[in-house]
């Protein structure tokens, strides 16, 4: 498995596509990296791991996982396994054991937010005894994010919610209905990617090149520097998530008068 440099040109990733390509699982894929994190899609087998390493914990960044497909059961720490579906976030807390079976009856895809050069060599045994899950009353930082069910708990769109804030990165659930757009706007300095989990969107970052036509599962890496605006081009509702730095940093509009222009 080779890593991946980090993007210098806009970058759509078609998961779908990978996932026909690929064929059966178990398999595994590193889709980007950049300065901040690590991005792999992994499919498997009910009863299987796709080859990860048992029981293995980190202590130097927070791992966490979006659920693409099937169905997934996390150990976190000594705490119960739980169960996580399509489009649920799970994160492992710095220094907390994690192991991740896939359930179900068919096949589990999930994207794996990691770190640049990080490893699963540090393995961990679960404890003797189960201890009750810490009491968490809200975002960020939940060990179980149930995206669907906060979707339909904040109403209407257009809204935004950060789930994972920690010290490499910051992420945001988007949603906007029909229509809607986020202001255009670009940064200095700063990557982002963006993970649609529904609807469709369009992704205009230039005037000289073609929109990203971003469905469902897709994800696009924008480096610095580009003006990007994101349409949603579905009869539903769309929801993204946006990963960017958690530090302050310099955000430039189209009236701003002293902005750098954008790239091309």
């Amino acid at each position: 498995m080779t890593t991946p440099s980090i993007p210098t040109e806009p970058l759509h990733i078609e998961t779908l596509k990978i996932a026909g390509r690929k064929g059966d699982p178990p398999w595994i894929e590193e889709l980007l990296v950049d300065e901040r994190s690590s991005l792999a899609i992994k499919a498997d087998v009910p009863g299987g791991q796709g080859g990860s390493v048992d029981d293995h914990i980190h202590y130097d960044f927070v791992e966490w996982w979006i659920v693409l497909e099937g169905e997934l059961t996390f150990e976190i720490g000594d705490y119960p396994p739980l169960i996580a579906k399509k489009h649920d976030i799970v994160t492992s807390p710095l220094g907390t054991r994690h192991l991740i079976t896939s359930g179900g009856t068919g096949r589990s895809q999930r994207l794996i937010v990691g770190y640049p050069g990080s490893d699963h060599n540090d393995t961990k045994p679960r404890g003797t005894e189960t201890l009750p899950f810490p009491d968490e009353k809200a975002p960020p930082n939940l060990i179980h994010t149930k995206v669907d069910e906060m979707m339909a708990r904040m109403g209407e769109p257009p809204w935004s919610q950060v789930v994972v804030d920690n010290e490499h990165v910051n992420g945001t659930l988007i949603c906007h209905g029909p229509g809607m757009a986020n202001i255009p706007h670009w940064h200095e300095g700063i990557n982002e990617w963006w993970l649609l989990l529904k609807g469709e969107v369009s992704y205009h970052y230039s005037k000289s090149r073609e929109p990203f036509h971003m469905r469902e599962g897709d994800v696009v890496f924008m480096p610095e520097g580009y003006r990007h605006e994101l349409t949603t081009i579905s009869d539903g509702p769309s929801l993204r998530l946006a990963l960017g730095t958690p530090d302050e940093h310099t955000v430039y509009t189209d009236d701003d008068e002293d902005a750098p222009p954008p790239r091309e």
